[in-house]
C-alpha cells in the first residue's frame, strides 16, 4: 500500500507505454534494420491524422511510434513536455536528439519505415528536415467548414478563433509545400 502513493500521477497508459518500450529496446538491441525512412503524416488537428495513421500500421513494414490513444508522437509520456505542452509556439528551442532517442526506443527498429504523426508538426518541418535522414511527408488537409465546424464543437471555440486557426493551418501546409524537396 506505501507503493501506491508513489504512483499514484501515474496513468495506466503510462505503465503499458513503458512496457511496451522495454520491449522494443530489448528487440531493436538484436533486430535493427541498418537504414530506415522517417515518414511524418503533416495534417492540422481532427483532420483524419489518426485514421491515417491506422491504415499505415496495417503495413508490416510500418512502426508507429505511439500505438494508443490518438497516436501521436508528442503525447508520449516521456516526450509530452518536450512538445506536446510547448504546443504551436514558436522561437523555443526542441530538443531534437533526445525526442529522437526517445522516439527510436518507441519505434520498432526491425522495420524499415518509422512513422511519427503529431499535429504540431506542421509547425516544425525545417527542423524535422535537419534532424531526420530519409525524411518523408504525407501532407493533408480538410475541407475548412468540417474543420472550424469539428474545432467549435470539440474546443468550444468562437467561430472566429476556429477561422483563425484554420488559416493558420493552412498557411503552415502551404509552407510546407513550398519547403519539403520533392523527390525525382
Amino acid at each position: 500500500m506505501k507503493l501506491a502513493k508513489y504512483f499514484k500521477h501515474y496513468d495506466r497508459r503510462y505503465f503499458l507505454s513503458l512496457a511496451r518500450r522495454f520491449y522494443l529496446v530489448t528487440k531493436n538491441i538484436f533486430f535493427k534494420q541498418k537504414e530506415h525512412i522517417h515518414l511524418f503524416i503533416l495534417c492540422p488537428p481532427y483532420c483524419g491524422s489518426t485514421l491515417m495513421n491506422e491504415i499505415l500500421s496495417q503495413s508490416s513494414n510500418v512502426s508507429s511510434n505511439n500505438v494508443f490513444g490518438t497516436r501521436e508522437g508528442q503525447k508520449l509520456p516521456q516526450v509530452r513536455k518536450l512538445l506536446f505542452d510547448q504546443g504551436w509556439k514558436k522561437g523555443k528551442h526542441t530538443d531534437w536528439p533526445r525526442i529522437k532517442r526517445i522516439w527510436r526506443q518507441n519505434w520498432d527498429l526491425n522495420k524499415s519505415l518509422l512513422l511519427e504523426k503529431s499535429p504540431t508538426n506542421i509547425s516544425r518541418v525545417p527542423e524535422i528536415l535537419e534532424h531526420f535522414r530519409h525524411a518523408k511527408f504525407i501532407i493533408m488537409v480538410r475541407d475548412p467548414i468540417p474543420f472550424v465546424d469539428g474545432l467549435r464543437r470539440r474546443n468550444s471555440s468562437d467561430i472566429f478563433s476556429a477561422i483563425h486557426f484554420v488559416k493558420k493551418a493552412y498557411d503552415y501546409q502551404l509552407k510546407n509545400m513550398k519547403s519539403i524537396p520533392l523527390e525525382d
